[in-house]
């Protein structure tokens, strides 16, 4: 996870959802679904989300027939994508995709890409605090990451030190405590590689 903070400059205006694992967020509480959806697209919401999050790539009947031929104004001015629920059909998951994470606008029908200009009713200020919130869950598992990393470094030091017949010292748990935060002021900082904040 090395993805600039997310916000409108970091979001990707790729036609397609990336093969690699992404955190999904919502804009909102839950995810804002705003038409009746059949039990197939249903499905398709959870294998959306499914995928999303391993990384796998989604079938193509998520994508518009025409994806190729014609421009996406809405994916071209605010980099919001919209993907079809079972197919050609007038359910569409619209969404904001970023480097590790995909931030969920709602669920809808075409309505957003018949406003002039397109997109138009989707609220900022919901997607922007989305934005935030996602930061926050990506830098709290940047630094679980970074610290499990610290940690296995740490026990193969210990490994090998103990094979070799010398006695590893064990960190305290204030010492343990003192790297994460190190770790974290780091990031804060602005010191080496850019993280979300």
């Amino acid at each position: 996870m090395n993805s600039p903070k997310l916000s409108k400059s970091a979001r990707l205006s790729l036609r397609y959802i990336e093969a690699k694992p992404k955190v999904v967020g919502f804009v909102g509480d839950d995810l804002d679904i705003k038409v009746p959806l059949s039990p197939r697209q249903q499905d398709d919401l959870e294998l959306l989300f499914e995928s999303v999050e391993a990384g796998k790539p989604l079938p193509d009947r998520f994508y518009r027939p025409s994806m190729g031929r014609r421009g996406d104004d809405l994916l071209v001015n605010n980099k919001v994508m919209h993907l079809h629920l079972d197919g050609p059909s007038d359910a569409l998951v619209y969404l904001i995709q970023y480097d590790d994470a995909v931030l969920i606008i709602q669920v809808n029908t075409h309505m957003h890409l018949l406003d002039k200009p397109e997109g138009k009713k989707f609220r900022a200020d919901l997607i922007n605090k989305a934005e935030r919130e996602l930061n926050k869950e990506l830098a709290s598992k940047l630094v679980t990451l970074l610290t499990s990393s610290v940690a296995m470094v740490s026990t193969a030091i210990g490994t090998s030190m103990s094979q070799s017949g010398i006695a590893a010292p064990q960190p305290s748990q204030a010492e343990k405590t003192a790297v994460k935060e190190a770790i974290l002021k780091m990031m804060a900082s602005g010191r080496g590689r850019k993280f979300p904040p």
